[in-house]
């Protein structure tokens, strides 16, 4: 296992945790008129790699957590996803 900084080779399987983590935790809690499914298509996330920090886990060589940070200023980010999938 091992947590890095992701690399843009990484970007459609952080897109996949991403989608398939947010359906699975909100679909059914989220009002159907409100909820999307995919939350996030590729070319959002390319842009948000331009300026968010993402780190991935990998476990046995599959990526199955995302982390990312927005950065706000030199002293200040914000946490923008912490995305895991528990049954790879």
């Amino acid at each position: 296992m091992s947590i890095q900084r992701a690399d843009i080779k990484d970007i459609e399987s952080i897109l996949f945790v991403i989608n398939k983590s947010n359906s699975e935790a909100y679909r059914g809690i989220i009002p159907s008129e409100h909820f999307k499914d995919p939350d996030l298509i590729l070319e959002k996330l390319s842009k948000e790699f331009e300026y968010m920090i993402f780190y991935t886990y990998k476990l046995e060589n599959k990526l199955v957590g995302v982390a990312v940070l927005r950065v706000e200023s030199n002293e200040v980010g914000c946490v923008r996803w912490v995305q895991v999938l528990l049954n790879t």
